[in-house]
This record gives structure tokens, C-alpha cells and sequence, in this order.
């Protein structure tokens, strides 16, 4: 299986710091807490199979891009490019108390994914700001004896 890949677009302005698959992302006080981050595969016993996992991001935006409220979403397609489960989308705005000073804004934000796979394959996890593509992460839905019988094959 080829590793997944991951595209960033870099002409929306804003910077991706962090944007990954995960089993567990929180923001408390205002930090980002990942645990098991950065999977890019998934190994099943059989389809279709309900999996639940967190995508955690960390975005810089420009503070005119926050004139008005920025929409961030987040969704997935399947490797035809057709949508699968939700989507979710956030209005984020500028904090109320953030200094004149301050030209680039770190924002967090965590999205609580559960879906039903109806096939093995390559999907992809998407983030659009007000409608732009931002940042995809691939990912593959795999059987657990293929993915035993690479990890035997590694050694």
C-alpha cells in the first residue's frame, strides 16, 4: 500500500500547523492535546466497519482574514471523490481580547468524526476555509490480514 499523502494549499493565507488523524484531540485552556496522532491507516476485520477517531488542527490566520467570521470545514471523500458521512463547519472569529499588535492568530479547533467505511480503499479528510481547499490528508481503510501480512513481510 503507498504511504498516504498529504497537500497543502498555501495560497489561502492561512498556515497549517497542525491537521491530523487521531484517536483522542481536546483543547483545554486553550492547548491542543493529541493522543495517537497521525495515522494514515486503518485495519479492519470486515466492511462495513464503524470507526470513530478525532482530527486535530492548529491553523495561523492572517488577522484581516478575521474581519469576518472565517468558515472552516471539515469532510471526507472517498478515492472517486465522492463525499462520505458528515461534514461539520465552524464560524471562527477573532478572540475578544487579542491585542492590536497581533498579526497572525494560532487557532485550535478538534472535529469528532464517526463513520461508517462501506468499502477498503483510499479516503481523504478535507479542510476548506470559506470554501477554499486548505489542507487533505489521505487515508486507507485496509483488512486486518493484509495489514498483518505487510507488517510480516517488513519483518
Amino acid at each position: 500500500m503507498p504511504p498516504a499523502k498529504k497537500t497543502s494549499n498555501a495560497k489561502s493565507g492561512i498556515r497549517v500547523e497542525t491537521f491530523l488523524l487521531c484517536d483522542v484531540a481536546r483543547i483545554q485552556h486553550g492547548k491542543l492535546y493529541i493522543i495517537g496522532g497521525g495515522w494514515e491507516r486503518l485495519a479492519v476485520k470486515e466492511i462495513p466497519t464503524k470507526s470513530e477517531f478525532d482530527i486535530a488542527i492548529r491553523i495561523l490566520v492572517p488577522r484581516s482574514m478575521l474581519a469576518k467570521p472565517l468558515e472552516l470545514k471539515v469532510s471526507f471523500t472517498d478515492d472517486a471523490g465522492d463525499i462520505e458521512g458528515d461534514s461539520d463547519t465552524v464560524k471562527m472569529e477573532m478572540p475578544a481580547q487579542t491585542p492590536a499588535n497581533v498579526d497572525l492568530l494560532a487557532l485550535n479547533y478538534c472535529f469528532h468524526a464517526e463513520m461508517t467505511f462501506g468499502k477498503f480503499g483510499t479516503f481523504g479528510c478535507n479542510m476548506e476555509a470559506n470554501g477554499k481547499l486548505v489542507d487533505r490528508i489521505e487515508f486507507h481503510i485496509v483488512s486486518r490480514s493484509e495489514a498483518a501480512a505487510e507488517i510480516a513481510r517488513l519483518g
